[in-house]
């Protein structure tokens, strides 16, 4: 590629990186909520993992919340300063992609592609600004899709250097998400079947187990299984999301439960429908979420609508010049990089799609999109790469195009940024505020019954503290049975328990303490809700 274009497309990229971090950021700012979602939870299991309390809730994986450590506090600047986290796990995750692409492939307009895709989604966005394990799920395993991607993959796949790696990758997947097991397995699988040395594939399976084995012997010690995950165990198998509010931990399903009781046509129904969900959530990221930030300009949109337009009718073209040999397929992807992208489709999804009646969460399935987003923009640059080694009307038109649609894209990311910038840093509200100072009080290791609700953030208060969620679908008296079943100590009342819960309402009630024989041990009311501590009789 000659100088000019070659320059043009390195400003290019880095324009996009730059624009990724700004939507990125004006989405942080705009994430204060201190409970909102998981964020919470991994922020609690930080806080637990500090005081030596466990490794892992039994659902969430350890990795990501043991590297917050450092910045560990019941404080709400905690939360402030864990976001940039992701942000900068995120921002290294899309510089090693435009890293590979131009540093090593030498292909400067795959990097660009894959960077206008990537800096300007909705569901991007969100990853690199908020609290969760995916920015860094997303890295590791494009890292170790990067290592089969070399063109002597093959010959590397039984080096012990290779194996070394693998194994120390495919281990902190693990560590990072539940998903990481498949990935490892699959990942395995695939290098298993190109070694020239297969014998020596399990050095590599080895050191995965060397790396995973704080997870593994915790879960063998506290669940009696080294791979327990509440989400395969029990959740997979709900047929309501709402199911993990349970009364009787006895009655969670398990696979084995949900064969004896659900038919053939029923398990096939759900799967199907499943599969269309995640078809229409992955049609919603690859074309829907792939925008500008909100109040974005119309000039700025319609160059982002005319570019998406251009890859639409481009990238047939591309692939069918592909299959016909008029491209290099092996610019394109190795062998074993493509097995492994493929396996990973070809279990996963249908995985993603089992969940999708619980929950549409497009997190999940994102695992796979940048990847694919990678292979898309290799296609489609080893059918345009042409036009641009020429100096003709085409290379111009195109050369411009690249040009304006960065700087658009740099333009309204950083508007964004900037109308964000001033708003409300995360803070409690004065009786969220009151009633964790009334809780943080309470004994060592008591059981408080509280939620589901997002109304406080149970992060903030002590470590040793356990929190029961209220069942669903149960009426007052079998809640007070789990209470004595569990020995569990307080039950609080805010509004939104309320709301899901209406047989707690009873203890809104003016003669509640009389009537239950319970304690009120603190009381509070604001604009934004109220809180009532019980304390139960002993």
């Amino acid at each position: 590629m000659k100088p000019a274009p070659r320059n043009l497309l390195s400003l290019g990229v880095v324009l996009l990186i730059l624009s990724a971090g700004l939507y990125a950021l004006g989405a942080l700012w705009l994430n204060t909520n201190l409970q909102a979602g998981d964020q919470g939870a991994y922020l609690h299991l930080s806080l637990t993992q500090k005081h030596g309390i466990a490794l892992t809730d039994g659902n969430r994986h350890p990795l990501y919340s043991a590297l917050l450590l450092p910045i560990a506090e019941r404080d709400p600047q905690f939360f402030a300063r864990a976001r940039w986290f992701s942000l900068i796990i995120g921002l290294l995750f899309l510089g090693s992609i435009a890293w590979n692409e131009i540093g090593v492939r030498k292909d400067l307009l795959s990097a660009f592609l894959a960077m206008a895709f990537l800096s300007l989604h909705l569901q991007m966005g969100r990853t690199l600004s908020e609290i969760w394990c995916e920015p860094l799920l997303y890295f590791l395993v494009y890292l170790l899709w990067w290592m089969l991607d070399s063109r002597k993959a093959t010959e590397a796949l039984s080096s012990n250097r290779f194996l070394i790696l693998g194994g120390v990758l495919t281990g902190l997947i693990y560590l990072t998400k539940g998903t990481g097991l498949q990935v490892a397995a699959l990942f395995w699988v695939t290098v298993f079947i190109f070694a020239k040395s297969r014998l020596k594939t399990f050095v590599g399976i080895g050191v995965f187990l060397l790396v995973a084995s704080p997870l593994l012997a915790w879960n063998t010690v506290v669940y009696h299984s080294p791979v327990y995950s509440f989400a395969s165990t029990h959740n997979m198998w709900f047929d309501e999301a709402d199911e993990i509010w349970y009364d009787d931990p006895e009655d969670l399903p398990t696979l084995g439960s949900y064969l004896k009781t659900h038919t053939p046509t029923e398990i096939a129904g759900r799967l199907g429908r499943g599969l269309i969900l995640e078809s229409k959530m992955a049609f919603q990221l690859l074309w829907s979420d792939w925008k500008l930030p909100e109040e974005s300009s119309l000039p700025a949109s319609l160059v982002l609508l005319a570019f998406k337009v251009l890859i639409l009718v481009g990238l047939p073209i591309s692939i069918l010049r592909l299959f016909q040999g008029g491209s290099d397929r092996q610019r394109v992807a190795s062998r074993p990089a493509l097995v492994f992208f493929l396996l990973m489709f070809a279990f996963m999804f249908p995985a993603f799609g089992w969940y999708a009646q619980l929950t549409d969460a497009p997190r999940f399935i994102m695992t796979l999109v940048p990847i694919a987003v990678v292979l898309l923009g290799r296609i489609l640059s080893s059918s345009v790469e042409s036009t641009l080694q020429q100096s003709g009307i085409g290379s111009k038109v195109l050369l411009s195009g690249i040009l304006i649609f960065s700087l658009f894209a740099i333009v309204q990311t950083a508007s964004f940024a900037w109308k964000t910038r001033y708003f409300p840093a995360p803070s409690l509200d004065p009786s969220s505020e009151r009633i964790l100072e009334e809780v943080n009080q309470l004994p060592e290791g008591a059981k408080i019954a509280f939620g589901p609700s997002h109304g406080l953030p149970l992060w903030l208060s002590r470590p040793d503290l356990e929190w029961r969620p209220t069942p669903w679908r149960i009426d007052l008296e079998r809640f007070n049975r789990m209470l004595e079943r569990e020995r569990i100590g307080y039950v609080l009342l805010d509004g939104e328990t309320l709301a899901r819960r209406p047989y707690l309402a009873p203890l809104a009630g003016p003669s509640a303490s009389e009537t239950l024989g319970w304690r009120i041990r603190s009381r509070f009311r604001s604009d934004t809700g109220f809180f009532i501590l019980y304390e139960l009789s002993p």
